[in-house]
This record gives C-alpha cells, sequence and structure tokens, in this order.
C-alpha cells in the first residue's frame, strides 16, 4: 500500500485568460538564464529612467513531488535536463469519467511536445467537462498560438482508450537560431512594458555595453562567460530554417472494441525542447477551469523518441488551481512507462497510488 501522509500544498497563480475555446497554457516552470539577466538588467536602466517599479513576477513552488502548476499535473522532460531534442511522443489512456456538478468545469489529458521552457506547444488530447445539465466528452489538437480544434469525426465516451500520438516527419531539427529568434523577441516585449518606445537598435547598443561593463566586472564569475555568449547570439540576424512537417494521430478503442482512427499532417515551427504526458485545468476566458471529480486516471505507453522515458520524481508536476484543488502524479509503475494522476477536492491532497 501506498503511503497515506498528507501534504498541504499552496495554490499557485491563475493563468492569464485565453480565447472563447480553451487553451492548453504552457507552465511557468524556468527561464533562460540570459534571458533574465537581460530583461533585468535593460529594464532596471530604464526604470532608472521613469521611476516605476516593475510588475512582481509570478513565483513558481515546489513541493515533495518537484514541480507545482495552476494548471498541469503530470510528468514532462526538458532538453536543459537529457540532451535530447523530441520529435516523437505517445501516450495512451481512458478517458475518465466525471460527475456531473453544479458550476461549469473541465479536465483535459493529452501529450505534446514544446511548452515547458517556450512558447510553442503541440498537442493532442481529450476532454471531460461537466456542468448541473450534464457532461460532454470531445477531442482536439493544438498548436499555441492558436486555440484548440475539435476533431469532430471521432466520438469518445468514457472508458475508450485513447492513444495519441506526434511526430516529426521531416524539416529543420537545428532550432538553436528559432530559441535565439524567441529569446530576442521576449526580451523586446518584456523591455516594451517598460518602454513601448524602446526599438532593437537600442537594445543591441545597451547590450554590447552591458557586456564591455561585465567583461570589466564580472569576468572572474563562473557563471558569465556561458550567460556573455548566450547574449552575444542576440546580435546575429536568423538564418532562414526549413517548415517541420508533423503527423498527428489517434487510435479510439471503445469497451467493446470498436475501433476509430484518425491522422493529420500538419507544418509547424517547435523548438523541440520538451515533451509532456499531462492532466490538466482548461483555460477558458474566464480563466483555469474549475476541475471535475475525474477520480483518477490511467496513463500507459508512454514514449519519447520511440522509446520508454526514464521517469522520476524530478519530472513530476502537481497541479494545484485557484480554485483550491488538486491533482497528483504517481510514481511510475512496474511497467516504467506508466502512471496515474489523482484528483483531490482540496489542497490536501495523498500520495496517488501507483498503478
Amino acid at each position: 500500500m501506498t503511503s497515506q501522509n498528507e501534504y498541504p500544498l499552496a495554490a499557485g497563480p491563475p493563468e492569464p485568460p485565453a480565447g472563447q475555446r480553451p487553451r492548453r497554457r504552457r507552465t511557468s516552470l524556468t527561464m533562460v538564464v540570459a534571458l533574465a539577466v537581460v530583461v533585468v538588467l535593460v529594464a532596471g536602466f530604464l526604470v532608472l529612467r521613469h521611476h516605476s517599479p516593475p510588475n512582481p513576477a509570478a513565483v513558481s513552488t515546489t513541493t515533495g513531488w518537484n514541480s507545482t502548476s495552476g494548471n498541469w499535473s503530470g510528468y514532462a522532460l526538458s532538453t536543459a535536463q537529457t540532451g535530447q531534442k523530441y520529435t516523437k511522443v505517445a501516450l495512451e489512456w481512458d478517458v475518465p469519467t466525471v460527475s456531473t456538478m453544479s458550476s461549469f468545469g473541465c479536465v483535459a489529458n493529452w501529450d505534446g511536445i514544446g511548452g515547458l521552457t517556450s512558447k510553442d506547444l503541440i498537442q493532442l488530447g481529450t476532454q471531460s467537462c461537466s456542468d448541473s445539465s450534464g457532461t460532454a466528452y470531445d477531442i482536439w489538437y493544438e498548436t499555441l498560438p492558436a486555440v484548440e480544434t475539435p476533431i469532430t469525426t471521432l466520438t469518445i465516451q468514457p472508458g475508450d482508450q485513447v492513444l495519441a500520438t506526434l511526430q516529426l516527419l521531416n524539416g529543420d531539427t537545428n532550432t538553436d537560431t528559432q530559441a535565439e529568434t524567441a529569446a530576442f523577441a521576449a526580451v523586446m516585449s518584456e523591455i516594451r512594458r517598460f518602454d513601448p518606445n524602446f526599438g532593437t537598435s537600442h537594445l543591441i547598443q545597451r547590450l554590447r555595453q552591458l557586456l564591455e561593463e561585465g567583461e570589466s566586472h564580472l569576468a572572474s564569475e563562473p557563471w558569465f562567460p556561458e550567460v556573455a555568449a548566450d547574449l552575444r547570439k542576440l546580435f546575429s540576424t536568423p538564418a532562414a530554417s526549413t517548415a517541420q512537417m508533423w503527423q498527428f494521430a489517434f487510435k479510439v478503442t471503445a469497451p467493446d472494441g470498436t475501433v476509430q482512427n484518425w491522422t493529420k499532417t500538419v507544418t509547424y515551427d517547435s523548438s523541440l525542447s520538451s515533451i509532456e504526458w499531462i492532466t490538466e485545468a482548461p483555460t477558458f476566458s474566464s480563466g483555469i477551469s474549475v476541475l471535475p471529480a475525474y477520480g483518477t486516471t490511467h496513463y500507459l505507453g508512454a514514449s519519447a523518441n520511440g522509446s520508454i522515458p526514464a521517469l522520476a520524481p524530478v519530472n513530476q508536476i502537481v497541479l494545484t488551481d485557484p480554485h483550491g484543488q488538486a491533482s497528483v502524479p504517481s510514481a511510475p509503475g512496474l511497467q516504467v512507462d506508466a502512471f496515474n494522476t489523482c484528483f483531490f477536492p482540496t489542497l490536501t491532497v495523498s500520495a496517488c497510488p501507483a498503478p
């Protein structure tokens, strides 16, 4: 039996509103050191000019399970941890049964690539929703920043087994230039919160000034050479890249053995920077959804780049939503590609039993 020790959890900060259809928001777990340095130093320079403090940044909390999120629970791996670029993900799960409840709420189950430390994210998933009038179940794919696309040719019901596979067929996998371009855009976006007229040329000039000052004052710091190298990359002009072609696939197997299949080929520019297997409280225009009581969801067949991932506690994410609910992942089962997520109505939770 798994220990039933209780752990009080602190609710994570709410996510900002999204579009009218639910969106699988990326979770904020880490920041690129170089980007942080640029934002802090350049914005600090602007704050001195404008005499106004910056907005406070959201701070993620951690528990014994590792990371806490306002909307995700499950497992995720990043290139920063493993050194791998992710080009294929697969996962199978049973569509959970949700009960009728007084207020509207949904739970989503999905696997995907990107989004953990980047703004790009591809996902394949299902959604189980409930309110006072009944329940509804649908299946979808999503490529951020677009909202989800329902797949109307497939129907799902509680108890169906869903296998979702996403893989890169061809295209550019050298994502260094893409990452640098995204970092540059993120720097400009953040700095323009302090000065809307601050242009690219001003940023490059300020970066060069910061590097010159840093080389004389920070050269002895062990982290400075790597940060300086990252900052210098932002000076370069991005090269053209070959578009990435992805194949999305679902296989839905009903309890009576009936099988439905669906595939689609999509062009999308991914950083290939992370891989996820997730239970989520979806985000609507009003914010993060209330979680319906979904019980326990069983996941199996988790794979990364065609191999069984080495899932460990450091890769777990616990969901503590703004409504005071929680979703907790279990340790991997004897089949190391399988795990559970468990629903809790409050932030006082017990360990989720492994499959």
